[in-house]
């Protein structure tokens, strides 16, 4: 099978939303974006995304949303992370960054990349996100201290998830699952993806 004959199919094969937009060809909309768009969509949404790669679901959440800004926060520096079946991870930092950009060009001040670690970039996103999606390295500590940092940054009332909540990455599981605890929180999911709902203030 050519290139050209690989390219048509795959066209043919993307999932389309209601409106005919389109959403990545993989994991079709993915559920923690459908939750919010079900459920938050009639104003403009402020959100960040942890961890960008190619771009792929940061394209679907500006196609799909009903966006004014994306915060992007990636430092596209090489990692490696060992999964459960001791299978190796590896980014191609420079690449995905070159697809990314790409991919995203067309949506101008709708996006804003911020090349940091996402430790080292809570002060450059804006407190009171409508969501953020996590989706950076997937090891334990990585995971809580960002699950840990970015609820702060969520309203109240706003979702917090990611993705690869599965057997693949059992200590992003861990990560997760002890900060539901231990803050009294439900997890909602489905299809790899994990959501949680911050819960509103007494005072609010």
């Amino acid at each position: 099978m050519n290139q050209k004959v690989k390219e048509i199919i795959g066209r043919a094969f993307r999932v389309f939303y209601s409106t005919g937009r389109l959403v990545d060809m993989k994991y079709g909309m993915r559920p923690m974006i459908r939750y919010i768009k079900k459920n938050n969509n009639s104003k403009q949404l402020v959100g960040c995304e942890i961890g960008v790669r190619k771009g792929t679901n940061a394209e679907n959440i500006l196609t799909i949303l009903n966006m004014e800004k994306l915060y992007l926060v990636d430092p596209y520096e090489a990692y490696t992370e060992m999964q459960s079946n001791g299978k190796t991870v590896e980014d191609s930092p420079h690449i995905f960054l070159e697809a990314a950009k790409k991919n995203l060009k067309r949506f101008g001040d709708k996006k804003a990349f911020i090349f940091k670690k996402s430790e080292d970039a809570v002060d450059d996103v804006p407190n009171n996100l409508d969501f953020c999606y996590i989706d950076g390295c997937h090891n334990y500590e990585n995971v809580k201290s960002d699950i840990e940092l970015y609820y702060n940054k969520v309203k109240d009332g706003g979702v917090l998830g990611g993705h690869d909540f599965g057997v693949a990455f059992p200590f992003l599981c861990q990560a997760v699952v002890d900060f539901a605890k231990k803050n009294n929180l439900v997890i909602y999911g489905a299809r790899r993806d994990w959501w949680v709902i911050k819960e509103m203030t007494k005072n609010s």
